[in-house]
């Protein structure tokens, strides 16, 4: 059966059809497909690049992904996801995430592997949506503090640091679900306007709750505010030494797909630190191509400095 969510404003929690079965999450995956015709040095830093699109929307959406790494003392950190699936009930889900891990990439590889199976599993998804990603992300953060150990080419080895988490998901083409814990960012552009869908979790933001935690906020001279002068960021999943004084609840929003929604950039701050959000959408406002803005947006931030490394998932929406 296919069901098409209907909703009466923007910014809304979901509302299924009476006696709706919750989707399966067994589902056939569009994989992006892996692209090379990359050049010089800049094709040794690629860790990922390529596209896919809806075959079951009713609007052409298409995507693209490009994943750099940077030149900071510590290996590539950022993970993605983008794929559709189409679910037994006939309903198709995009599914759209950056993680910037930090201090190891161990928490942000188990984010791409396991957050969005997560959310969909929860039994009332499309009855109560915000909640169930809500308690889809405590549930992933708690699985991901219980792992003490990760396995690396076949080896377990002590499991460290966290991640950030911003995710998409677009339903039947139609309707954006947008979740995010830390600084990664979700920017829709509409009608050549940029407006955020997500909302950065800052230390100086959220003083007030690090406090009531037992926690401190630190800015030092030439330095970003930090918790406990450690990490950039006061919500992260991970960080076990850290997470009595941070929190990895997620802001979550709701959004219609309107005549006016041209692209949706999901990108680590690796690009946001050099980029205001409308210096993103245009860059990428005349390019058709979502891979190639996606390209085109990880090179303009390499090119203005940025020297972390950058995962960007660019969703456009025909």
């Amino acid at each position: 059966m296919y069901v098409r969510p209907h909703f009466s404003s923007r910014t809304r929690s979901l509302h299924s059809i009476p006696g709706e079965k919750m989707a399966s999450v067994q589902a056939e995956r569009k994989v992006g497909i892996q692209e090379d015709g990359l050049h010089g040095a800049e094709r040794e830093a690629v860790r990922a690049t390529g596209r896919g699109k809806s075959k079951a929307s009713a609007r052409k959406v298409t995507y693209g992904y490009h994943l750099v790494e940077g030149k900071m003392a510590h290996g590539m950190e950022d993970r993605h996801v983008a794929e559709f699936r189409r679910l037994d009930d006939g309903n198709e889900v995009g599914l759209f995430g950056v993680f910037d891990g930090h201090s190891g990439a161990d928490v942000a590889a188990y984010l791409r592997n396991h957050l969005f199976d997560s959310i969909l599993g929860e039994p009332d998804f499309w009855e109560d949506t915000m909640g169930a990603i809500r308690r889809a992300y405590h549930r992933t953060d708690r699985k991901v503090l219980r792992k003490k150990k990760a396995t690396v080419h076949g080896e377990e080895r002590p499991r460290r640091g966290g991640s950030t988490a911003v995710t998409v998901i677009l339903l039947n083409g139609e309707t954006l679900v947008v979740a995010n814990v830390g600084d990664s960012r979700a920017v829709v552009c509409e009608a050549g306007k940029a407006r955020q869908l997500s909302v950065d979790h800052e230390p100086l933001r959220e003083r007030d709750a690090i406090e009531s935690r037992g926690g401190f906020v630190t800015q030092m001279h030439g330095d970003v505010p930090r918790v406990d002068a450690s990490l950039a960021m006061s919500r992260a999943f991970g960080d076990r030494k850290l997470k009595e004084h941070i929190s990895s609840d997620p802001d979550v929003a709701i959004e219609d797909v309107g005549d006016d929604t041209e692209f949706v950039v999901l990108a680590s701050d690796g690009l946001w630190k050099v980029m205001s959000n409308q210096e993103a959408v245009d860059e990428v406002s005349d390019t058709r191509d979502a891979r190639k803005a996606a390209v085109k947006l990880v090179d303009e931030a390499v090119e203005r400095g940025s020297k972390d490394d950058i995962a960007c998932v660019v969703v456009r929406i025909h």
